[in-house]
């Protein structure tokens, strides 16, 4: 059973930093406009694993699903990258211990996501589909 806890970072942008960011480019934000059949949110690693061992990812579930929910109605792309389901190597066992190496080894399931794009991060070695540097296409939602 997943805790029910949840806790928040106090972060914020400092002033200082917005006045920079307008003084180099004449405005607050990067782009005037965001066009959501152009605009993809990617969702890295939020698995049953982080949310059980931290408050603060359970404090950011809502807001992540309010995201991916209102860019998804308006045309958008979401794309999850979780961890690809594989057998914890000896390194992981040896950094995480045995129990942790496994639980994260699982966490991205072994299915696709239903109504979401979605990548398996892996080792560097290739796979089907995939490119030299072990990373993953994604594929349409």
């Amino acid at each position: 059973m997943i805790p029910t806890d949840v806790a928040f970072h106090d972060w914020a942008i400092e002033e200082r930093e917005i006045r920079r960011h307008v003084s180099r480019r004449g405005r607050q934000h990067a782009f005037e406009v965001i066009e959501p059949a152009r605009t993809a949110l990617v969702v890295i690693d939020i698995v049953p694993f982080f949310a059980h061992e931290s408050p603060y990812v359970r404090g950011i579930v809502p807001n992540v699903n309010a995201l991916a929910d209102g860019l998804r109605a308006a045309g958008g792309t979401v794309a999850r990258v979780v961890p690809e389901h594989q057998s914890p190597t000896s390194r992981d066992v040896e950094f995480f211990g045995a129990e942790v190496a496994e639980n994260y080894a699982r966490s991205g399931g072994d299915g696709q996501p239903r109504g979401t794009a979605l990548v398996r991060a892996g080792g560097a070695q290739r796979r089907p589909g995939g490119r030299e540097d072990g990373t993953q296409r994604v594929l349409p939602a």
